[in-house]
């Protein structure tokens, strides 16, 4: 996926999940009164769910399982058995895509 400026989005994987704890589930728009394009600086990054995400992508978003040209497993976040260092390394480098 892009993850050009993945900071100054409000969902990830797909809009599947919220970036920032004060984005609503219900409603893509309602950011808890912060502006869009102010929720990198004053939103609360919601580290806990993207961590589990990287931790075991399929266990929280299921891989499309129809094989394609590309895969034969499908497509989505495949589980890359990432340690908790490259995990906490990860996060670190994709909280500077602002």
């Amino acid at each position: 996926p892009n993850l050009t400026h993945l900071m100054t989005r409000s969902t990830f994987a797909g809009g599947i999940f919220e970036l920032y704890d004060e984005a609503n589930e219900g409603d893509p728009y309602d950011l808890g009164g912060i502006p869009y394009n102010d929720l990198p600086e004053q939103g609360t990054f919601n580290r806990n769910q993207l961590e589990a995400w990287l931790r075991n992508p399929p266990a929280e978003k299921p891989m499309a399982p129809d094989p394609t040209e590309f895969s034969q497993y499908g497509r989505g976040m495949p589980n890359l058995n990432l340690t908790e260092q490259q995990i906490d390394l990860l996060v670190a480098y994709l909280e500077t895509l602002k």
